[in-house]
């Protein structure tokens, strides 16, 4: 089975998330974003980044995630992105807002996260962004904003980037039962269908 790793900060929420039953079947390895310096990611085939993380200690890691991306691993990017960290990707703020699935866009239906997820899945997203030339654009607002997308252009591995929270909203003060069936249905298809 493929490997997966989550990097964490120590949040509540993201505590919580991490030991929900899902996680003991398909997160191989949880690691603290303090400890992500030290740790070797080749081991992994993917590498969730949930939001909220500290933005200076991942522009810091940012050097040793593109180089996961060049050898060919996968990352998986949520939430919002201050700065431009990672090669393309360039993320602009907007209110999150109530969630509301009729205001989104399936784009490349055949692709297979769509088999998996509907836009009734996406509790409500931090922003959005403008993927580089060549990404495969899966999910937009109505008015063309992109909220989730794939490059395997800029790097020689695989990023999936969405402004969609992953773990905020899973468990905890701000839990909803959409954020939590997504999670608990995302894991298993990153590592049973896309890896």
């Amino acid at each position: 089975m493929k490997r997966l790793a989550s990097v964490h900060g120590g949040a509540h929420s993201e505590r919580l998330s991490l030991k929900r039953p899902v996680c003991a079947d398909y997160v191989a390895a949880t690691v603290h974003l303090l400890r992500l310096p030290e740790t070797d990611l080749s081991q992994f085939d993917g590498v969730i980044i949930p939001e909220g993380l500290n933005q200076r200690k991942l522009d810091a890691a940012a050097p040793q995630l593109t180089q996961y991306l060049d050898q060919g691993g996968a990352l998986f990017l949520f939430g919002d992105q201050p700065t431009e960290w990672l090669p393309g990707v360039r993320w602009t703020f907007a209110i999150a807002g109530q969630p509301d699935p009729d205001n989104l866009r399936i784009v490349s239906p055949d692709h297979s996260f769509h088999s998996a997820f509907t836009p009734a899945d996406f509790y409500h997203q931090h922003g959005f962004f403008e993927p580089p030339q060549g990404a495969d654009v899966l999910m937009t607002k109505k008015n063309g904003d992109v909220v989730l997308y794939v490059d395997e252009v800029s790097t020689g591995g695989r990023l999936m980037v969405t402004s969609l929270d992953l773990m905020h909203h899973v468990d905890g003060f701000f839990s909803n039962p959409v954020s939590t069936r997504f999670f608990d249905r995302f894991l298993p298809w990153v590592v049973e269908e896309y890896l």
